[in-house]
């Protein structure tokens, strides 16, 4: 729309030989500052769609911050049950008790666990370790899909809370690694509770074949 004091708004000089190919009374409206329309409309566009995309990154950081459903306060889990036998688990030597698993597929595909599934692949990794699941009674959970094993593991330790979480030295080790459940792979997270204090915090595994290197099974 034309200015109301009577001045006009010159068009830029590569606009022009569009304008005059337009007809008289339609030359004379864009002269009169018409071809500033639809910059500003172009421009509203654009801004409305950057509001968009800022909100929407802003949503989902506060929504992978919170992850209400997934934390685990491992100082409300009761102790571990009595042993059965005289075998025992242990993490580079140290013995431990499973009090949680956590499993997630991995990648775009999506998919779903069943906790039997864990158990079966566990016991291809390390034989025998389906044994210390029933005997440990842990919880377990499953995860909707992660994009990524290193995603995974930085939202395991963050919503895997310890009772003691400032403290370099406690019963509570956070062990993390990776398989293979029907030819798809899966992240693992577990929380080990073990006999004694020590420094071990976390143990991350990058290879599926590490497992049988970290867990073993002693009299």
């Amino acid at each position: 729309m034309p200015p109301e004091n009577g001045t006009t708004m010159e068009a830029p000089d590569f606009l022009k030989p569009l304008i005059e190919s337009l007809p008289p009374e339609i030359q004379s409206f864009v002269n009169a500052g018409g071809w500033l329309i639809p910059i500003v409309l172009a421009a509203l566009i654009l801004l409305g769609w950057m509001w968009l995309r800022v909100r929407r990154m802003f949503s989902r950081r506060g929504q992978r911050v919170q992850e209400p459903d997934l934390v685990e306060d491992l100082g409300s889990y009761p102790l571990p049950p009595a042993l059965w036998g005289t075998k025992r688990l242990t993490l580079h030597g140290l013995p431990v008790r499973v009090r949680l698993i956590v499993a997630a597929p991995l990648g775009h595909e999506g998919g779903y666990v069943h906790p039997d599934q864990i158990e079966q692949m566990l016991d291809l990794f390390v034989p025998g370790l389906g044994h210390f699941i029933h005997a440990d009674q842990p919880r377990v959970r499953v995860w909707p899909t992660q994009l990524s094993y290193q995603g995974f593991a930085a939202a395991f330790r963050r919503c895997t809370l310890r009772p003691d979480p400032d403290s370099q030295i406690s019963r509570w080790v956070m062990l993390m690694g990776r398989g293979l459940i029907n030819r798809r792979p899966v992240a693992l997270g577990f929380a080990l509770r073990a006999d004694q204090d020590n420094t071990l915090g976390r143990v991350v595994l990058e290879q599926p074949h590490e497992w049988m290197q970290a867990l073993r099974i002693v009299e």
